[in-house]
């Protein structure tokens, strides 16, 4: 018995068994950082992908091709313009846009009008997606496998 206090009175080793203790969280944590930082980078690359689109499509003209190849040649992260950029009609409605139709040429637009009594406007919609997937599968965290980003740009 006497041994038993002496040897639980002992502190020697006691800073090792805590820092393996607390060490084991923080590996953990530090793992989880490092993924949710790399799905950060992805969702701004895809964001900006999306936004180049965009500004092609509005510098240049709408050419769906052309807006893909912006999207895709604005970052090196594999990012793909899916779906296809395509044009459409609508109504600005506070700070969104209610798609009316589909076209392939925005000049035709104008001839419809919109609920509030202004002629509807021609408009381009950029989408643009990447796949990500962790470095470490975590219990604590779900992460999104797709990571998706979608620009709309008044073009008449």
């Amino acid at each position: 018995m006497n041994r038993l206090r002496v040897w639980l009175a002992d502190k020697r080793g006691s800073a090792a068994v805590e820092f393996g203790a607390v060490g084991t969280v923080l590996v953990m944590v530090t793992v989880c950082l490092v993924d949710i930082a790399r799905m950060g980078y992805r969702s701004m690359a895809v964001k900006y992908a999306v936004e180049t689109g965009a500004i092609y499509a509005a510098k240049h003209g709408f050419n769906a091709t052309s807006v893909s190849s912006a999207v895709t040649a604005s970052t090196s992260a594999s990012v793909a313009a899916t779906p296809a950029p395509y044009l459409f009609c609508g109504c600005p409605t506070g700070s969104a846009v209610t798609q009316m139709s589909t076209t392939t040429d925005v000049t035709t637009c104008s001839a419809s009008t919109c609920t509030g009594g202004g002629a509807q406007g021609g408009y381009a919609s950029v989408s643009a997606q990447a796949n990500f997937s962790p470095y470490f599968g975590s219990v604590f965290m779900q992460y999104p496998s797709t990571l998706s980003a979608k620009a709309v740009v008044r073009l008449q």
